[in-house]
C-alpha cells in the first residue's frame, strides 16, 4: 500500500496522506471483529461478516484501475528537494 500511495499522491505528500488514513484503517481493524462475532452471534455464521467485508472490497478492487497516478519523475530528478530552510 506504501507504493501505492506514493505513486498517487507523490513522496512530499506521502507522511500527510499515511497520517489522515492511519486513523481511518484503526477504526476499521478495531471494529471489524467484534462485528464480525455479534453477526456470527446473530446469525448462527460468519456468511453475512464474510460478505459484509467482501463486498467493500470488491468495490475497492473494482476503482482500483481508475486511480490516476502521477507520472514518474525522470531519473535524473531527485525524489525529494531539500529545504531552502536547511541549506542556510
Amino acid at each position: 500500500m506504501g507504493r501505492l500511495l506514493a505513486r498517487v499522491f507523490g513522496l512530499l505528500d506521502y507522511g500527510r496522506v499515511m497520517g489522515l488514513m492511519n486513523p481511518v484503517l484503526m477504526l476499521f481493524t478495531l471494529v471489524a471483529p467484534p462485528l464480525a462475532g455479534y453477526l456470527q452471534d446473530v446469525t448462527g455464521s460468519y456468511h453475512t461478516a464474510f460478505l459484509s467485508f467482501a463486498i467493500p472490497l470488491a468495490a475497492a478492487i473494482l476503482i482500483l484501475p481508475l486511480i490516476r497516478f502521477l507520472p514518474p519523475l525522470p531519473a535524473s530528478e531527485p525524489m525529494m528537494k531539500p529545504s531552502p530552510n536547511l541549506a542556510k
